[in-house]
């Protein structure tokens, strides 16, 4: 069958109790699709059983990479892989504003709204700043080592708010250095400024999104630190992968505790619950990868099984591990607002999904599935309270015409 791909925004309705979720996935053809989640009811062992329907479709252009609720709900933000960033009312499911970000980096980079919902902070390599109730645009925040006049392999992977909404903190990856070391930075600025506060140039790569904790002490992030061994005339032997969850202090981004090896290769995804007491991390479950030990003329195979695990944040204690598919991929990971319940974007080779975990069982609560042409899940949000009804970006590429 012959015709036109149109990609199409959808949104779908969904219940879990009274929780709703977002999650933003990429777009094979340009466009994007947003569901709606809606409360349900509730399964065997007090479990709630999911029931997907589609409730409307609207149309859409551009690929989603990212996207953020806004603290009162009412409205989510989702980032263009381009200069371009568009506002919806989830009541009306209209876009009602539409932002251009002033420079690009390459795929887009961040999205956060300050705990009062006071501002709404996106960038690729150069910040941008808005006044989250007009549009009006703020200020642009630029790190001293981004050059916006030319293009450079480094952008902001992930932007957070301290909780009293004065701090804005920047993680900025990946900046390649002599030798082909990879170094990621952590930025904090003074909101009401755009001023550069503090800084500090991590020893190994941040691979996770970071997260204030909710008394503003501390900032979470998850990394790895790749050791490679090396004899007297430079050949290389075998690979080792350390990988860690970091607790830093908020006011210097000096490292105070470390939970380490947490995953047999670099974290992909991480998560805080809203209490602060739970730490979730996700990897590339059912990853292989085969190096060649330059010295003893042998491979080395990785094979990463690793599934969702949850940590405790006090003790640093393994406390649960989620097993879904084995060869699931974790893009992002989200926690419910109660702490219950834990949602993760993933993808393997035959499905892109999104899973839903009740944490205290480790039993699978829903899940969704699309065909894996059908896009990538980027991003995973409840929405503030689970009050609101939730929206999550999906692809579909239809035919027009027969």
């Amino acid at each position: 069958m012959n015709g036109t791909i149109k990609p199409r925004l959808r949104l779908f309705s969904w219940g879990l109790g009274m929780l709703t979720l977002l999650f933003g996935l990429s777009a094979s053809a340009g466009g994007l699709n947003l569901p709606f989640v809606n409360d349900g009811g509730s399964a065997a062992g007090g479990i709630e059983s999911p029931v997907i329907s589609t409730s409307s479709t609207l149309p859409e252009s551009k690929e989603v990479s990212e996207a953020a609720w806004s603290p009162d709900g009412k409205y989510v933000a989702a980032g263009f892989n381009g200069l371009t960033m568009g506002v919806w009312n989830t009541a009306t499911h209209r876009r009602v504003r539409t932002l251009r970000i002033d420079n690009a980096g390459g795929d887009f980079g961040a999205i956060a709204y300050s705990p009062d919902g006071r501002y709404l902070a996106a960038g690729q390599s150069v910040i941008s700043l808005w006044n989250a109730k007009t549009g009006a645009w703020v200020r642009n925040i630029t790190a001293p080592f981004i050059d916006p006049t030319r293009p450079q392999p480094i952008g902001v992977h992930s932007l957070a708010f301290s909780p009293d909404g004065k701090t804005l903190a920047a993680l900025y990856s990946v900046s390649l250095t002599v030798g082909g070391h990879i170094d990621s930075d952590i930025v904090f600025y003074r909101v009401d400024t755009g001023k550069l506060r503090d800084s500090v140039r991590t020893k190994d790569f941040v691979t996770t999104s970071i997260y204030f904790t909710p008394d503003g002490k501390y900032l979470v992030d998850g990394g790895v630190h790749t050791v490679r061994e090396r004899n007297a005339v430079g050949k290389f032997g075998k690979v080792r992968y350390k990988t860690y969850v970091d607790i830093r202090d908020a006011a210097s981004g000096k490292r105070v505790r470390r939970i380490s090896h947490i995953h047999t290769m670099a974290p992909t995804a991480l998560a805080l619950s809203a209490d602060g007491k739970m730490i979730a991390t996700g990897t590339d479950t059912g990853d292989k990868e085969s190096v060649l030990n330059d010295i003893t003329h042998t491979w080395q195979h990785i094979d990463n099984r690793d599934p969702i695990r949850i940590w405790d944040f006090a003790s640093g204690r393994l406390l649960k591990e989620l097993f879904g598919g084995k060869t699931a991929s974790i893009i992002s990971l989200a926690f419910s607002p109660n702490g219950k319940y834990l949602a993760a974007c993933q993808w393997d080779k035959h499905h892109r999904s999104i899973w839903i975990w009740h944490v205290a069982s480790g039993r699978v609560a829903a899940k969704v599935e699309t065909p894996k042409y059908d896009g990538t899940p980027l991003s995973c949000a409840f929405s503030p309270g689970g009050s609101r009804p939730p929206m999550s970006t999906t692809t579909n590429s239809g035919s027009a015409g027969g």
